[in-house]
């Protein structure tokens, strides 16, 4: 079991009944899917899906809440699941990609959550681990009952952003998830959302 407070690798699982016990979320388009994924891993899309939402000219910005409740619930996952989120592994961008997924889960107050470390590509290299074909059994449960305090910009000594909040994901999950240090947080909106207000300073240049 790999929990949220110390998930810097999630565990690979052994065989098919492992990975039945678990809700494994794998990052990755429809047809890479159905060309071979662990046994039990549930597909979702991470643009088409919605893990990220376009609110005014900020594309970046945590999903409201009926729609991540509808999206988490449709994947299967209730609050007693451990989610292994399974990127494909290739690049900094998939992986960025699950550091925003893990992020979002932990902010909405799911509690057991881990990426599983080098993704898809690192599960396939060992010939002896299954991998299924076609599409996987339906999985769906009740509207998730999300829990997040009202959005505001994160205060603490380090904030993780960039332009969109994508591959800043990365960066809070390295430092908070990884590193063990406490007060770090995800800025999700980032510098999109920071400048549309235009009280708000901009510093430009090298310093």
């Amino acid at each position: 079991m790999a929990s949220a407070a110390a998930a810097c690798r999630a565990p690979r699982p052994s065989g098919p009944s492992h990975c039945r016990r678990k809700n494994t979320v794998r990052l990755q388009s429809w047809a890479a899917y159905e060309a071979g994924h662990i046994p039990g891993a549930v597909h979702t899309d991470y643009v088409a899906d919605g893990w990220r939402a376009k609110i005014g000219q900020a594309p970046g910005l945590l999903p409201p809440r009926d729609h991540l409740a509808a999206l988490v619930g449709r994947l299967g996952i209730t609050p007693h699941d451990d989610v292994i989120i399974i990127p494909a592994g290739v690049s900094a961008t998939d992986a960025a990609a699950a550091a925003r997924i893990y992020w979002t889960l932990k902010t909405i107050g799911h509690g057991q959550q881990a990426i599983l470390d080098g993704g898809f590509r690192a599960w396939t290299a060992d010939p002896a681990r299954p991998v299924e074909t076609g599409p996987s059994a339906e999985r769906t449960a009740p509207p998730y009952p999300v829990v997040m305090q009202q959005r505001r910009i994160p205060k603490g000594p380090a904030i993780a952003y960039c332009n969109t909040g994508h591959t800043a994901a990365l960066n809070w999950f390295v430092l908070s998830e990884l590193l063990g240090r406490e007060e770090v947080a995800l800025y999700d909106g980032s510098m999109t959302d920071w400048t549309q207000d235009p009280e708000r300073p901009v510093a430009t240049g090298a310093e």
